[in-house]
């Protein structure tokens, strides 16, 4: 990796941490007047996402179900609603019942949070969506053969960017429970201390980087983890308090690597690509220093 490739990954990250994401990162609160404000100009749906884990139930569940994804949550709506049919598996066909699912991108969104939800009763009825739409029946022999991801185990994903929609499906998945089994598992992809050589490669992975050799010096999925966290914590203190707890729970380890400095992230002991007394974004470089043709 060179400096130039480093510093368009850093950027990069640190776009996703501030692109349209978890409703959660504006969660409402009633400590003070700026949240209490900026809770009241949220939409109704958005106010049923960042409530739904107080007091889920069935009705609400069908409307979160049932509604369209904004532009560029897709990802994170389907981890939502994933947990949302993982808990009411054995109510399945009741909830479906209640669903409005009438186009093609809410089929297709539905049955990928079946797939992810992961229970022999969730997977049958995305297998059976699937089927039933000439569309989307070319998928079936895919899902089946695709690996599942499992938003409790994230340390155990590989380096590769492309895993970024996995990691957007993990936070829906967290903002509709708030288990904090999920949450550890994004502290402990933050805080590993390189990408296993043989991580888990889910379908969003192309066929050709499944067959290249990891570099586990250069974890751009943690780092990518770390900063959206950081940027998660400054903007909602209920959310920096439960991190901070889950923190002290974890392994001295883990705590010290999730704390490392950002450029650690990048740098690679062996090639000395990022000398130790080198700033990450230093203040005097020229705009015009990463070029196209230097990445």
């Amino acid at each position: 990796m060179t400096r130039a490739t480093a510093i368009i990954a850093l950027i990069a990250a640190l776009g996703l941490a501030c692109a349209p994401a978890a409703p959660a990162a504006q969660k409402d609160s009633a400590k003070t007047k700026a949240k209490s404000k900026g809770a009241s100009s949220l939409s109704e749906e958005d106010r049923l996402l960042l409530n739904y884990y107080k007091a889920p139930d069935m009705e609400k569940a069908a409307k979160i179900l049932s509604m369209k994804p904004k532009l560029g949550m897709d990802s994170y709506m389907a981890g939502f609603r994933s947990e949302i049919l993982r808990s009411h598996t054995k109510e399945l066909p009741e909830l479906l019942s209640k669903c409005t699912v009438d186009t093609l991108t809410l089929k297709c969104g539905l049955s990928l949070a079946l797939w992810l939800a992961n229970t022999p009763e969730c997977k049958a009825e995305a297998f059976a969506m699937l089927e039933k739409d000439e569309v989307l029946t070319r998928f079936v022999k895919f899902s089946k053969e695709s690996k599942h991801p499992s938003f409790r185990k994230l340390e155990k994903l590989h380096a590769g960017m492309e895993e970024v929609p996995i990691l957007e499906m993990a936070w829906g998945a967290y903002d509709a429970t708030h288990d904090p089994a999920i949450l550890k598992s994004l502290i402990r992809l933050a805080g590993r201390a390189e990408a296993p050589k043989d991580g888990v490669k889910s379908w969003m992975a192309k066929e050709e980087d499944r067959k290249k050799p990891l570099d586990g010096c250069q974890d751009m999925l943690a780092m990518t983890v770390k900063v959206r966290m950081d940027a998660r914590a400054q903007k909602d203190a209920d959310f920096a308090t439960e991190l901070k707890a889950l923190l002290n729970t974890m392994p001295a380890e883990t705590r010290k690597l999730y704390n490392r400095p950002m450029r650690d992230y990048f740098r690679d002991p062996k090639a000395n690509l990022w000398p130790e007394d080198e700033p990450l974004m230093p203040d005097d470089m020229p705009p015009d220093e990463v070029r196209p043709e230097d990445i």
